[in-house]
């Protein structure tokens, strides 16, 4: 599976240690401290434990969904990968939906009834392609192309937001941060 994220954590796991066998008042690392990927903030301490968490988060706000998104496809940095991000009419990351404004709510005037899709907003879908190229899309080929930077072609259609699909593409570059084991591990 290889996951579209709109956000990661990465986090410094401590080392764990048991007692040396053979002198007993001394440790032995049993795995040494790494950096994880964490997808859910919530996940953090039981990975890492109870100590100082350490790390940052990555993110981004040009996708508005909570958990991964499986790409299916070719292999990462290789041929194409797509996946569609639904956002249900009531999602409060769809657009259409405001918090502190009563006409993007979907509740009636009185603020008792839920209002049926439609009506004040509507389900919105994104399918999104991630096309890899060979040579760097911008034509500058960065020393680290093809091993720390990839990019290509991105493709999306959105339906939902206009009574026509929408159609957008352009060029992506992706560059990595981490080498790590699978999320949340």
């Amino acid at each position: 599976m290889h996951p579209l994220l709109q956000h990661v954590y990465i986090v410094r796991k401590p080392p764990t240690s048991t007692p040396d066998p053979a002198n007993p008042g001394f440790n032995h690392i049993d795995e040494p401290a790494r950096s994880v990927l964490v997808t859910d903030e919530a996940l953090i301490p039981s990975i890492i434990g109870t100590g100082e968490i350490l790390g940052r988060r990555v993110s981004t706000a040009a996708f508005s969904f909570k958990k991964p998104l499986a790409l299916a496809g070719g292999q990462f940095g290789a041929g194409t990968l797509a996946g569609t991000v639904t956002l249900d009419y009531d999602d409060p990351l769809n657009p259409f939906k405001h918090l502190y404004h009563p006409d993007h709510n979907n509740l009636d005037e009185r603020f008792e009834r839920k209002l049926p899709e439609g009506k004040e907003a509507f389900t919105v879908t994104r399918s999104i392609s991630l096309e890899f190229t060979n040579a760097d899309p911008l034509g500058l080929n960065p020393p680290g192309w093809g091993d720390s930077e990839l990019g290509g072609v991105y493709r999306e259609t959105i339906s939902g937001l206009h009574r026509r699909v929408i159609r957008v593409s352009g060029v992506f570059r992706v560059v990595r941060v981490l080498s790590a084991a699978p999320l949340d591990q």
